[in-house]
């Protein structure tokens, strides 16, 4: 059993250390709360997946959170690979778990630990960088914190969203203390309803996120700013719908040459048959 202990302020310069058992422990205030993180994982099993994998050109990590486990609120999140497998009925989806930790909340600076954490433990028991894979996914829900780590421990790598979670079919569970969250949590359809002065225009919706789904950057770009400009300037304004699905289901792309979504699935963004985004380890947190 490996552990990783931090006890300061910047999670990403912790270390892990050898034991028999044990536990990894961070203290931290964030505003009133107390930030706790308990990181565990198995080495071996770390060192043989990664030296199992056929190849290491891409690597799809996923994220997430399981609630109602433990005593006091405390969050079990797991980190691990979704990895393709040919089965009697066909190539599927497995996840494999790699680590977990137990957490006080799904927030940055335990995210910025725990994944930090796998990072510096891969690279020393199976001599791989995973800063510096030609392709790395991370796959998960809208969880806030997670994003914010991602985009810290691995800057490089591409965002893939949950697509059920994206279109409210996940059961509305789990922490959702931010408006954010309880937005993420019902999905766009619900979210747009909700906005909607005319009702009859979230067909017009649902079409363009089916149909954007894995649409190449250009056509993505297109669809989008098409759909939003029909419900900005029709009678009546839809200004509530387009301003809820610009903050929180579309980002603008780098170059300005209009929007991306970490949903979408084209070749060019994500390795072709991984557009199940986390859905394998969603159900294999039934079998906690």
């Amino acid at each position: 059993m490996y552990l990783h202990a931090s006890a300061h302020e910047d999670p990403t310069e912790g270390h892990w250390m050898a034991g028999h058992g044990g536990f990894t422990s961070q203290y931290e205030k964030e505003g009133q709360k107390e930030t706790f993180v308990l990181a565990f994982a198995d080495v071996g099993v770390v060192r043989d997946v990664f030296r199992l994998l056929s190849s290491k050109q891409c690597i799809r990590l996923c994220f997430d959170g399981t609630f109602k486990l433990t005593k006091n609120d405390f969050i079990l999140v797991t980190g691990g690979l979704l990895i393709k497998e040919l089965g009697k009925h066909g190539y599927a989806t497995h996840y494999q778990e790699l680590a977990y930790a137990l957490v006080s909340q799904e927030s940055e600076v335990c995210y910025l630990d725990f994944m930090s954490s796998l990072r510096d433990l891969v690279s020393r028991v199976a001599s791989l960088d995973l800063t510096r894979v030609p392709q790395l996914q991370i796959h998960g829900d809208q969880a806030g914190g997670l994003e914010a780590a991602r985009k810290k421990v691995f800057p490089d790598s591409v965002r893939v969203a949950d697509f059920a979670h994206i279109i409210g079919a996940r059961r509305n569970e789990g922490n959702q203390d931010s408006q954010a969250m309880k937005v993420w949590r019902s999905g766009i359809f619900k979210t747009v309803d909700s906005h909607l002065r005319q009702g009859s225009y979230l067909s017009l919706v649902e079409f363009a996120v089916y149909t954007s789904r894995c649409a190449s950057p250009g056509a993505f770009a297109a669809i989008w700013d098409s759909t939003l400009k029909f419900l900005d300037n029709f009678t009546p304004k839809e200004s509530a719908a387009t301003e809820a699905l610009r903050t929180y289901w579309l980002e603008e792309r780098k170059d300005g040459s209009g929007y991306t979504a970490c949903w979408n699935i084209y070749p060019s963004r994500v390795q072709p048959g991984s557009g199940s985004g986390s859905q394998s380890q969603e159900n294999w947190h039934r079998q906690l």
